[in-house]
């Protein structure tokens, strides 16, 4: 007499479930972690893009007050962002330039003597 094989197909069908199950939460925890790592690099980005712009600022103020001594300052953009550059002072001048791209700020203050035509530098520092 012959014996009857029983199925083993619900095994099968087990496995394939839990291997489905494990693939598929993998696959949520890799798609996760990498929208997280994209909105921290684009938050760095626009930190980078505000600290840039406010450089563009202090150097466009420097530039401004060596064609006009009397500048005291404008709102203009680079790329993302709006820079405000202030200029106080008579011979010993400060030059702000604070910049905003995105929900970052950054601010740039800038020590210079002018005198008989001549713009020095006498301190550069990232204010908060």
């Amino acid at each position: 007499m012959k014996k009857i094989k029983e199925k083993s197909s619900g095994h099968i069908l087990i496995t394939l479930l839990i291997v489905m199950v494990a693939t598929t939460v993998i696959s949520m925890a890799a798609v996760s972690w990498v929208i997280d790592n994209t909105q921290g690099n684009s938050q760095t980005q626009y930190g980078l893009s505000a600290l840039a712009a406010a450089e563009s600022g202090i150097e466009n103020a420097m530039m401004a007050l060596l064609r006009n001594p009397s500048y005291t300052g404008e709102v203009f953009t680079v790329g993302n962002a709006t820079v405000t550059v202030s200029v106080l002072g008579t011979s010993e001048k400060t030059i702000v330039s604070q910049s905003v791209a995105g929900n970052h700020s950054r601010k740039i203050e800038v020590t210079a003597t002018y005198i008989d035509n001549v713009l020095t530098i006498t301190s550069w520092k990232e204010a908060t």
